[in-house]
């Protein structure tokens, strides 16, 4: 019990550099996704979802201990297809957006949520029997928004989870996502 009594006061010290009034916070963060479509991907592909994975990184400067805002990038697998035909013909295709945003947060104990608007560069790919490759690409504006909760497990490092979303309206492509969240204060003046 003394342990435990031990590492919950190292915890609850470490959760807040409550001297500090201006920090740079680093955030990486990564997991599985599932995509939703309003219409379906491709033809035939008769489901409206599809898995994939998420990578964001953020860089948010906190001018006080509530409000954020700084800048989120990443990489988001919003679909990954294998179409197989009846001669053993196959295609391959997957559509993948870069976020390109700028975010705005709030936090207060560890708990953390935000949003980010801005556009995401989209790159779909199309690969017939493993040979011949076709790519295309566009640019189209979204939301991505998370909540989430942070344990410093130093002054500087902690580790958490975080439940983001991607939605780009007019393509009609919606997305949830289980990240493991890996964040480290830069700088803390």
């Amino acid at each position: 019990s003394f342990i435990v009594f031990t590492l919950g006061c190292c915890v609850v010290a470490a959760q807040e550099d409550s001297s500090a009034v201006y920090r740079i916070r680093l955030s990486l963060n990564g997991g599985y996704q599932s995509s939703y479509f309003r219409a379906p991907r491709a033809p035939g592909i008769e489901s409206l979802q599809s898995n994939g994975s998420s990578f964001i990184a953020r860089a948010m400067w906190h001018p006080e201990h509530l409000l954020s805002a700084g800048v989120a990038t990443g990489v988001v697998t919003f679909a990954q297809d294998n179409i197989v035909d009846d001669q053993g013909g196959s295609l391959n295709l997957a559509l993948t957006g870069i976020p390109m945003h700028i975010a705005f947060a709030m936090q207060t104990y560890g708990f953390e949520i935000g949003a980010g608007v801005g556009g995401y560069y989209l790159i779909s790919t199309a690969q017939s029997n493993g040979a011949d490759r076709s790519t295309s690409s566009q640019f189209e504006l979204g939301v991505h928004a998370w909540v989430g909760y942070t344990l410093m497990l130093w002054s500087r490092l902690g580790i958490g989870a975080e439940l983001s979303t991607h939605t780009l309206s007019y393509r009609g492509v919606s997305s949830l996502a289980p990240h493991i969240r890996l964040q480290y204060v830069l700088s803390a003046y």
